[in-house]
């Protein structure tokens, strides 16, 4: 016979009483650092609340449509291999592709790559540097040739030229010859690949430089608000219909969820304060690679799921990541394979496909994200104050919000606010690499005259990587 069932054990007592019991098996401090929560913009949320609260729901937050799109990122090395690794993906379970590197924007190329799939069910996208301003004209003719209807094809090109600029800190020629290459991409490839998006926003190349999330989601509002003036598009829906946001998914889920919800928040505020109406872009997850490390890099795939479900519970609608062992070695088959199962073992196997809604009914998210849109729109009318994304380049000021916010996670690394398992805690120190490789840059780094001094693409660990990998081969 087991113990007797004593009920009155188990009665839920009053809130008071709750808090007396907390703080007499606890210190005061402890029980705030357990309660509260402080990111990147300063933002405090408290995990406890009292009844008569007013916390408004959160307006216009994302919804979840069902499981998201998942993109393999699969890098140009040999053309032979391209198309391999294309059909592999598909075959695997990759519902889109998208093709990174400085391969061949030649008509061969392009033959070779789309003969024999179905531009109708298999969405393509494209990443070829400064090839872009071509690359509808030439992707319309071979699907032409290869008796495709253009209009029906699916896709896009990943062109962002207003945060190339950031990157690089010059325009691709003069500024006038920009924008007129712009506005032919958008109006007459649009015409030719009107299901194609030929604008790619990457909120993800400003996460890596450092931003904070409110930060990020400020900035892809200013580059909105810029090609508004660049494109002088008939109206804000056709260029919400025509563009991505790509922004980024971290290990830090709450921060994660809280920003997808946030973004169509910021969205609405932005559309009524230009008095137009538009539904949001298609949104695109970039599971974060900044925290990567080249050592115990299994840890990696841990990082990206941990991203890839804050970024579900959201309300994403596309995801993709590099493969996780990028910082280490060239992407194999293996690589791809295992960076894509990740993604589809949540489909499949953890049932969140079948989930909708999965961030509505948490006060603390609808908190969290809340706060970190009305951050986000502090920052972008400080940047519209700045005489908007392009002055607020040249005067330096983006670059200085980016750069203190990297500077700040680099000391709560440093001083250990930041835990990175592996890296700052519990590293294998019997671990050996041979070599430590380069990361491929989104963005080229320019030698030459620079209008103003550029962003840089960053890595948290990489310091860290390095002096290990020097210790351990010498």
């Amino acid at each position: 016979m087991g113990k007797e069932f004593r009920p009155e054990l188990f009665e839920p007592g009053d809130l008071e009483t709750w808090l007396k019991a907390a703080l007499a098996s606890a210190t005061q401090e402890e029980i705030s650092k357990a309660l509260q929560h402080q990111d990147a913009d300063n933002i405090v949320l408290n995990a406890l609340y009292f009844p008569g609260e007013d916390i408004k729901p959160l307006r216009n937050a994302a919804v979840n449509r069902g499981y998201p799109a998942v993109r393999q990122w699969i890098w140009y090395l040999e053309e032979d291999k391209v198309r391999e690794d294309v059909d592999e993906a598909f075959e695997g379970g990759a519902t889109e592709v998208e093709i990174f590197g400085e391969y061949p924007a030649s008509s061969d190329f392009f033959k070779h790559l789309l003969q024999g799939l179905d531009p109708e069910r298999m969405v393509m996208w494209f990443d070829v540097g400064e090839s872009h301003a071509m690359l509808p004209f030439l992707l319309a003719d071979e699907f032409s040739v290869l008796l495709t209807d253009p209009s029906y094809v699916r896709g896009g090109i990943n062109y962002d030229p207003l945060t190339a600029l950031a990157f690089t800190g010059r325009y691709i020629g003069k500024k006038s010859e920009a924008v007129r290459t712009v506005r032919a991409v958008w109006k007459e490839g649009g015409a030719l690949l009107p299901l194609f998006k030929m604008l790619s926003l990457q909120g993800i190349a400003y996460h890596d430089a450092g931003a904070s999330p409110s930060l990020e989601l400020a900035l892809i509002l200013a580059l909105v608000e810029a090609y508004l003036q660049w494109l002088e598009p008939e109206s804000l829906d056709q260029l919400a219909h025509r563009m991505e946001v790509r922004l980024s998914a971290d290990v830090d889920v709450a921060a994660t969820v809280a920003r997808f919800q946030a973004f169509p928040v910021l969205w609405q505020n932005f559309t009524e304060a230009l008095g137009l109406q538009a539904n949001p872009p298609t949104v695109t997850a970039v599971l974060s690679r900044l925290a990567f490390s080249a050592f115990d890099v299994h840890n990696n795939l841990v990082r990206q799921t941990l991203a890839a479900v804050g970024a579900v519970m959201g309300g994403c609608d596309c995801m993709m990541a590099e493969p996780y062992d990028v910082v280490k070695k060239l992407p194999d088959r293996r690589s791809y394979r295992l960076t894509r199962n990740l993604m589809l073992l949540l489909k499949y196997e953890s049932d969140l496909q079948e989930c909708l809604r999965l961030a509505e009914g948490s006060l603390y998210i609808q908190q969290y994200a809340g706060r970190m849109a009305e951050e986000a729109w502090k920052y972008f009318l400080d940047i519209q104050k700045a005489g908007g994304f392009e002055a607020a380049l040249e005067k330096g000021y983006i670059q200085s919000l980016v750069h203190r916010k990297w500077q700040e996670q680099v000391l709560r690394f440093q001083n250990l606010e930041r835990i990175v398992v592996g890296a700052n805690k519990y590293p294998l120190a019997s671990e050996r690499i041979e070599e430590l490789p380069l990361l491929p840059f989104r963005y080229s780094p320019v030698r030459g005259n620079k209008a103003f001094e550029p962003l840089q693409e960053n890595q948290l660990l990489r310091r860290l990587d390095e002096a290990r990998w020097k210790a351990t081969s010498s």
